[in-house]
């Protein structure tokens, strides 16, 4: 300006009402006068050369307060003295209001305030002293800054120190800009931005022992109780805080969960267990009283009373003093629990790292629409305020939406901040709000449902973050006690810088929208000059910048663009402030930029400019027209020339075009004569492969896009579509899907894998067998994973029936050959321990009156010795009896059975498998015969029996019982059950026991075909078997079998001989057995009675018959090394027809086919196993002798 003002310095500039800018300076006042180049300043003589420091609007004219004189008021060419000598002189600051009040800030004398009337008051005590700036707040009160004070609101007369800036600043000025923003400059310590904050956050500086906040939880009594991670508990009511520290009995580490059960004392879920705080005491409950680990997450107390802690070892219940963990083996998606919620219906709601998982009594349901959220890391549950049907999911992946039948999802590419969520909530008005590490917002019901529904694209999210008064973005997650509603309305996050509070009340602020302007047009990196907004000839590639002035939250400002002639629609930017466009054709241009809040709060505004981009000279009409006609010229005289050319060549042409023509025709002859055999071909082949008795399934990135027809009779489907798109190893067992996953990867990489017998899941849940192998190859223009199955379920079971057979068939051969061996000896040990028992017996009654006392007792001591050593002996020949039962295992005959007997053998067999387990309880009541074969019958008893004892632990046998009963029900059949005390069956593996190869054992022991196999004699047989379990209770199965028709007899080798009368004369016998010992014990037995003779070789007998001997019986043994029974007996017919009706056979056991099927065939009572006791001996023989 001219002339220039007095002083050096520019101390303060004021614009008044009546649009006169003041000046003040350090030599006085002046004011800005003239227009154009006559513009100048004034001073006002009357305020002489006084120092001023502070400028402020009056009613007709400016108050000026100065460094030495007080405070003045002036207008043109005048100027009064208005504060009288004094605390006044010094002025710092001033500042008026609308209703004519001064404020006036001294040096050192505080803060002062000038009423409309003119009188002059002090300020409150607690203002500062050294005032430096002062400003009227639009929102009410006055801001004040101090030298050495900070500074702080004066309102209502009462002042309040503010915070945000250092206490020792010099505070220079205020601005309250249009944003709701307070700008506070200083001389010491740079420009502050300050904001009234939109939510209350609670951290150290509040008392709290720290900022890192793990829970908030509102108990019964409406106080919110405040976890962190120094294991602080705090308790906040009506503006009250009590912390509870480690110093009360608060566990070290972090508080991820707090809970309030029944009666009233609070749960809090510590890295060092579960605490119970109940009248001032802390009781812990670790893995010592039985937790499967001490870190806890979270706990919740179910309708029944129970308490439910999820930890990191698995998910616990504790009810009535008891503990049960649950864990992945009893079908949890992973044993890191972190979110409980209570099902209105009943049933838990659980969160882990890998899932949903949704407990119905004791069972991890797996057919529900949360396995749709399975792999996704769970971190807040919510049930909605309004449907108890809707469960709202927080995930690693966007906010779920679990119903009845379905999941839907919403994820950060559809409108909300962020997508890795830690916690939901419900405000019960229609909003969820989540935190997150990017902040904490919150979405409306009602557009979350139209988004699921497809009406909208996107949702709109009100967020909160530092802007809004969080002192950290970044919210915490562990557990239920991760977000809070209160019953006010209030809601509460946990973040890693204090527990935040946004009242029921608080709303977003509504800011003004800021001023959006574009702010360069650029072209290859240099800015384009605009001329009448014309771009330069030769500019094809523009890009234009803009940006929308705003200081709160410019992150959250969101763009769309749009070129009017050239973009089809508006183009989104995000918050990108530029755009980009090349090889603009000519014309004219408008670009328009849109500017808004993402959170709502302000928008939309609106600018734009006009390009225009002027044709290059090559691109105008004119020359475009020119350029056309000599190019149409130059083209008409070649067309001519070309012509004349054309025609010469055309005849030429014509001639080889014939001849070509009649190739191609031949040619093309034989190409469909080709393509018709290809096409039979590929139509044969996949005829061929569709009845190819393989299983063939094509994968398309591990989704099944054909399967012939052995493919879906292998998994139990009757038409494609209803397999379409699934994977393979959806039909695999879980331990094998990982395999099965890795062998697809290696067959899709070229490798050729050898076959590898798998199991597969069918459709309906059964289990089946296959030999699996794929390659590699193209289909429909793909690489696809072709997997080739042989189905060998039924081989495999008949396979491992045959391998049964043969093992019984085995088992019965050393059976019978043991017995053989056992029995002939046993004969004649038997025979002449009686022999001499009964000689010595009479010798002992008549030597009582004749010798002494002591040769009695001797003589009967051996008698006792003696019979002792028979019962022994008869003992050995039950368990041969027993053995034999089972050596017949390759016959299939049938015959009416008494069950107590065949159970009784299998019990015997099974005597050692069974005691060092269990005590073994019979209760044989009357039951009819049964028509069975006694070896598969058996089989049935002894593989029930050993499944009995393998669920009972070893070392226990007083505990553990096995009970087995007879009976008759009430349709006549024989019920036969088999109870143990074992670890019992689990429910799921029920309905399966029978299937084949099912097996809850490990892989590799057993094969899964035992009780089918049981299941499938006990069926033939026209009964039924039957299985009850309680898990850890034990298990019943019960045997039904149909009773025998009347009339129906038992088939025995051996009729029990009758007690007879002594023949009158001493028939002649002879003992045909290649044992000498036992030829000659049974000779010795019968010469009592009879002339009795032994011999040891079948030939020696021949010769002596061939010579006229004659017997009136002869007892002849079957299983002998030089001639067998059979073959003696034939050549009797040839050397004496007349004996052969005198013959009867005595054998030790018949363990070739062949000598069992001579046995069959003789007469009944023809032939009986050994040993036979000396009674029953005599009597055969004499009922044979009766018979002759």
């Amino acid at each position: 300006t001219r002339p220039g003002p007095r002083g050096d310095r520019v101390s303060a500039l004021e614009r008044t009402p009546d649009g006169t800018l003041w000046v003040g300076t350090d030599h006085g006042l002046a004011y800005l006068t003239g227009t154009g180049d006559d513009l100048r300043l004034a001073y006002v003589d009357a305020l002489g050369n006084q120092d001023v420091s502070a400028l402020a609007p009056a009613e007709d004219g400016v108050w000026v307060g100065t460094r030495t004189s007080g405070l003045w008021r002036a207008r043109a060419g005048f100027a009064e003295r208005m504060s009288p000598p004094g605390p006044l002189d010094q002025v710092m600051a001033l500042a008026s209001d609308s209703e004519g009040t001064v404020w006036v800030g001294t040096q050192a004398s505080g803060l002062w305030r000038r009423t409309a009337a003119g009188a002059f008051e002090a300020a409150p005590p607690e203002a500062p002293v050294r005032i430096t700036a002062l400003r009227v707040s639009r929102h009410g009160g006055l801001w004040v800054g101090s030298e050495t004070e900070g500074f702080g609101r004066l309102k209502r007369g009462r002042y309040t120190s503010a915070q945000g800036i250092p206490a020792h600043a010099n505070v220079a000025s205020f601005l309250e800009d249009t944003e709701g923003s307070l700008w506070v400059g200083t001389f010491s310590a740079s420009l502050h931005q300050l904001r009234r904050p939109e939510v209350e956050v609670m951290g150290k500086a509040e008392g709290l022992i720290d900022d890192f906040i793990w829970s908030v939880y509102e108990d019964r009594d409406e106080a919110v109780w405040i976890g962190t991670s120094a294991g602080g508990l705090h308790r906040w009511k009506d503006g009250q805080l009590t912390v509870y520290g480690p110093a009360n009995g608060t566990p070290q580490g972090r508080i991820s969960d707090l809970y309030q059960d029944r009666d009233g004392a609070l749960w809090l879920a510590t890295s060092a267990g579960a605490v119970r705080f109940h009248q001032g005491r802390f009781e812990r409950l670790t893995t010592a009283e039985g937790l499967p680990n001490d870190s806890v997450y979270s706990i919740l107390q179910d309708r029944e009373g129970a308490m439910w802690f999820g930890t990191r070892g698995g998910l616990v219940r504790r009810h009535d003093g008891q503990l049960r963990v649950f864990t992945t083996k009893d079908g949890l998606a992973r044993d890191n629990i972190t979110n409980l919620r209570e099902a209105p219906g009943g049933g838990l709601w659980l969160g882990s790292g890998s899932g949903l998982d949704f407990l119905d009594g004791d069972r991890v349901r797996k057919d529900g629409p949360e396995l749709a959220l399975a792999g996704r890391d769970v971190s807040g549950l919510e049930l909605d305020s309004k449907d108890s049907g809707i469960l709202w999911v927080a995930t690693d992946d966007g906010l779920a939406r679990v119903s009845a039948s379905r999941v839907d999802v919403v994820r950060g590419r559809n409108g909300l901040p962020a997508n890795n969520l830690l916690s939901v909530v419900d405000d019960g008005r229609g909003r969820l709000w989540m935190g997150s590490n990017r902040g904490i917002f919150r979405v409306d019901k009602a557009e979350l449902t139209k988004f699921f529904a497809g009406e909208v694209k996107r949702v709109q999210a009100v967020t909160y973050g530092r802007s809004e008064g969080l002192r950290s973005v970044e919210c915490n997650s562990y557990s239920n006690a991760s977000s809070l509603r209160t019953r006010s309305g209030d809601v509460w996050f946990p973040t890693v810088m204090g527990a935040v509070r946004i009242p029921s009340a608080s709303e977003p602020r509504a800011r003004t929208p800021p001023p959006l302007h574009i702010s360069q047009v650029l072209s290859r990196g240099q800015p384009v000059s605009m001329d009448d907004n014309g771009l330069p000839p030769g500019v094809l590639d523009v890009e234009l910048r803009w940006a929308a002035l705003t200081f709160v939250a410019p992150e959250k400002v969101r763009y769309r663009y749009r070129l009017e002639g050239f973009d089809p629609g508006w183009m989104e930017a995000g918050n990108r402030r530029e755009a980009f466009y090349t090889n603009l054709p000519p014309g004219e241009y408008r670009f328009r930029v849109q500017a808004e809040s993402a959170d709502r709060r302000w928008g939309p505004v609106e600018t734009g400019v006009v390009l225009v981009r002027p044709p290059r000279f090559f691109e105008a009409p004119g020359f475009l027209l020119t350029v056309g006609l000599v190019v149409a010229g130059g083209a008409l005289g070649t067309y001519r020339w070309r012509v004349g050319r054309l025609r010469r060549r055309a005849l030429e042409l014509s001639e080889r075009v014939e001849a070509r023509t009649r190739e191609l025709a031949t040619a093309n002859a034989e190409l469909k004569a080709a393509l018709d055999t290809s096409a039979e071909a590929e139509s044969s082949l996949r005829r061929l492969i569709e009845r190819l008795p393989v299983a063939i399934t094509i994968f398309h990135d591990d989704r099944a896009v054909y399967a012939n027809e052995a493919s879906l009779k292998l998994l139990g489907y009757e038409r494609f579509e209803e397999m379409s798109g699934q994977s393979m190893a959806a039909h695999m067992p879980e331990e094998e899907r990982e395999l099965w996953n890795e062998r697809r990867d290696a067959v899709l990489r070229g490798e050729l894998l050898p076959e590898r017998l798998t199991r597969i899941i069918r459709r309906d849940g059964s289990l089946a067998l296959a030999e699996v192998c794929g390659v590699r190859l193209r289909f429909g223009g793909r690489e696809a994973a072709v997997s080739v199955a042989r189905d060998v379920t039924e081989a495999r079971r008949m396979e491992e029936r045959l391998r049964l057979a043969d093992r019984m068939s085995g088992v019965g051969t050393l059976a019978a050959g043991v017995a053989h061996e056992i029995n002939n000896p046993l004969s004649y040990v038997i025979g002449n321990q009686q022999f001499v028992l009964e000689r010595l017996e009479p010798v002992l009654e008549e030597a009582k009156g004749e010798v002494t006392q002591v040769q009695v007792s001797f003589l009967q001591s051996i008698a006792e010795a003696l019979r002792d050593a028979s019962e022994g002996a008869g003992r050995v020949r039950h368990i041969v009896r027993d053995l034999k039962t089972f050596s017949r295992g390759d016959e299939e005959t049938t015959q009416p059975l008494d069950v107590r007997r065949v159970l009784e053998s299998a019990v015997s067999i099974c005597h050692n498998e069974v005691r060092h387990r269990a005590r073994i309880r019979l209760s044989l009541g009357d039951v009819p015969r049964v028509v069975a074969n006694e070896a598969r019958l058996g089989q049935v008893f002894v593989n029930l029996l050993v499944n009995a004892a393998q669920a009972i632990p070893d070392g226990h046998a007083e505990r553990h019982e096995i009970a087995l009963s007879t009976f008759t029900d009430a349709q006549g059949r024989a019920v036969v059950e088999v109870s143990d005390t074992g670890s019992g069956i689990a429910p799921e593996h029920l309905k399966r026991i029978f299937d084949p190869f099912f097996t809850t054992k490990p892989v590799g022991v057993g094969t899964g075909l035992g009780l089918s196999i049981c299941h499938g004699i006990i069926s033939v047989l026209g009964g039924d078997i039957q299985v009850e379990s309680k898990l850890g209770k034990g298990t019943r199965f019960r045997v039904v079998l149909p009773a025998a028709p009347e009339g129906a007899e038992e088939v025995a080798l051996m009729s029990p001989p009758r007690s007879l009368a002594p023949a009158p004369r001493r028939a002649r016998l002879l003992v045909l057995d290649d044992e000498p010992l036992v030829a000659r014990g049974v000779a010795r037995i019968l010469a009592g009675e009879y002339v009795a003779e032994s011999t040891s070789s079948a030939q020696e007998a021949l010769e002596r018959l061939s010579h006229g001997e004659r017997f009136d019986l002869m007892l002849c043994d079957v299983m002998m090394p030089e001639m067998s029974g059979a073959d003696f007996f034939q050549r009797l017919a040839e050397v004496a027809p007349d004996q052969r009706e005198r013959v009867v056979f005595i054998t030790g056991g018949a363990f070739t086919p062949e000598a069992r099927a001579f046995l069959e065939s003789l007469p009944p009572g023809r032939c009986f196993f050994k040993p036979l006791a000396a009674d029953v001996l005599r009597a055969l023989v004499r009922e044979q002798l009766a018979r002759a």
